[in-house]
C-alpha cells in the first residue's frame, strides 16, 4: 500500500456522525444510505456506503462512527 504525506492526511476533516436513519439502496446489493448528524455546526448529511454486504440497515441507526467529511462527491452506481 503506498504512503502518503502527513500534509495530505492533515487536510482530511474526519468527523464524528450519529446514523440517524438508514436503508438498503433499490437495484443494488452492496450499498446502504445513511442519513447522518454532525451536530449543529454541520447537521444532517446523507452518506452513501457499500457495505450492505456485511451489515443491514437497522443495526447502523443510533451508532456512531468516523466519517471523512471533506471528500468530493462522486457518483455510485
Amino acid at each position: 500500500m503506498p504512503e502518503i504525506p502527513y500534509e495530505d492526511f492533515a487536510k482530511l476533516d474526519i468527523r464524528i456522525g450519529t446514523v440517524i436513519a438508514a436503508e438498503l439502496v433499490p437495484d443494488t446489493d452492496k450499498l446502504i444510505k445513511c442519513t447522518v448528524d454532525f451536530g449543529e455546526e454541520m447537521g444532517q448529511r446523507t452518506i452513501v456506503s457499500g457495505i450492505a454486504e456485511w451489515k443491514r440497515p437497522e443495526e447502523l441507526v443510533g451508532r456512531q462512527f468516523p466519517y471523512i467529511v471533506n471528500l468530493t462527491p462522486r457518483m455510485l452506481r
